[in-house]
């Protein structure tokens, strides 16, 4: 018999830990969106093939394209846990967080104030540049001063 109040409580679970802002995919069918901003639609309950194991939601990036994801690709919790099983995961966080890095290196920012003059993934125009850089540590657990500040690529 089918459970749905067991399913709402992981779903809840997994969304207590907060959902990432980048999308970072060790499969191959979405690889091409690794680092990529997204929004989260929807839950996906699908009755007809249920496996206790399977938790997506059906997320939509900036392009506009619709896609199921599973927990390890959009909650920031796992992913930190499962991209620490590099035979598993084919993406670096740190890589990602370089890249990532390079193109925040591009946002316009008033010298004044250090806030950036236009949106830039999540963040509104008027943020911060040191709230960046705590949420750069904070989602790829890695330090702005020692891993992407005057490291050479």
């Amino acid at each position: 018999m089918f459970d749905f109040q067991k399913l709402k409580e992981k779903f809840d679970q997994y969304e207590s830990q907060g959902f990432s802002f980048v999308f970072l995919t060790p499969y191959s069918d979405y690889k091409n969106h690794n680092g990529e901003t997204f929004e989260v639609i929807s839950r996906c309950y699908d009755f007809s093939d249920f496996s206790e194991n399977i938790i997506m939601w059906k997320i939509q990036f900036s392009n506009g394209e619709k896609v199921l994801a599973y927990a390890e690709e959009i909650i920031k919790e796992e992913i930190k846990k499962r991209s620490k099983d590099t035979a598993y995961y084919s993406y670096n966080l740190l890589d990602v967080a370089k890249k990532l890095w390079r193109e925040f290196g591009d946002v316009p920012m008033n010298p004044e104030t250090e806030c950036i003059d236009e949106q830039w993934l999540h963040f509104p125009e008027g943020t911060f540049r040191e709230d960046i850089w705590y949420w750069f540590e904070d989602t790829f657990d890695i330090s702005v001063a020692e891993d992407l500040m005057y490291v050479a690529e």
